[in-house]
């Protein structure tokens, strides 16, 4: 089944990529489906806010890729196993991660973090203070299985320790937790809250997305590449990377 994978995204690829010539070192994203961010396109092979840029960049820079869809706990493993050209779609930057990765330029730059909460759930309205509800125990967090919420994010769940459980399932599915009462809240990026709740009936009628008084300045995110991935092939799709609005 992985193989079909590999070789559907491949094929998919084929109509943006430029004809490979001898000398063009062959690369390979790792990318999980996560709209709107990136997602299967039978047009483009895949779209989205993060995958956008790099196709671009690619183009303009003459290199083939292969895109491979992979859950994003394997594709740490799989930059650490530093087997050729391989990189991950839209990672943050962190000092262990550079301990075993090399990063490109940043590809976007993220709205600052929001939380979704049930509409009829008086403890959440919009200027909340998130460290103030992380205090409150009686508020229950889901937090997503192997994701960071950005630096500062992160570091206030270690020192308040919020009353949280934690699940791998899709963005829709801990949504859906929250609707049904079995969770309070979750934190995302208001990209992600925007499409789901424009997008499934059920859950625009009961959730909604609170805006915080203490959110961080959103985070860069960049393409995250095995040691083995040579420095050249970085510095071409940096050069040909577009660049950020401001």
């Amino acid at each position: 089944m992985m193989l079909g994978r590999i070789l559907i995204a491949g094929l998919m690829l084929a109509a943006v990529s430029t004809p490979a010539v001898a000398d063009q070192p062959a690369l390979t994203i790792l990318f999980h489906d996560r709209p709107p961010y990136s997602a299967r396109d039978l047009e483009l092979g895949v779209s989205g806010l993060l995958a956008a840029p790099v196709q671009e960049a690619l183009v303009k820079a003459g290199l083939r890729a292969a895109w491979m869809e992979m859950p994003p706990a394997r594709q740490t493993e799989e930059i650490k196993r530093n087997y050729g050209a391989t990189c991950g779609l839209g990672w943050f930057k962190r000092p262990e991660r550079e301990a075993f990765a090399s990063f490109t330029r940043p590809i976007y730059h993220d709205d600052p973090t929001i939380v979704v909460a049930r509409k009829d759930d008086p403890r959440f309205a919009d200027g909340m203070s998130l460290q103030e509800s992380f205090r409150d125990a009686s508020r229950l967090l889901i937090v997503k299985t192997g994701y960071s919420y950005g630096a500062a994010i992160d570091a206030w769940i270690k020192l308040l320790r919020p009353a949280a459980q934690t699940s791998s399932g899709s963005n829709e599915r801990l949504l859906g937790m929250i609707a049904q009462k079995r969770a309070d809240y979750i934190i995302m990026a208001p990209e992600e809250a925007d499409d789901l709740l424009g997008s499934v009936t059920k859950l625009a009628a009961a959730l909604r997305a609170v805006r915080l008084s203490d959110a961080p300045e959103g985070e860069l995110r960049y393409l995250m590449c095995s040691k083995a991935t040579p420095a050249a092939l970085i510095d071409r799709i940096n050069d040909a990377l577009p660049p950020l609005a401001p």
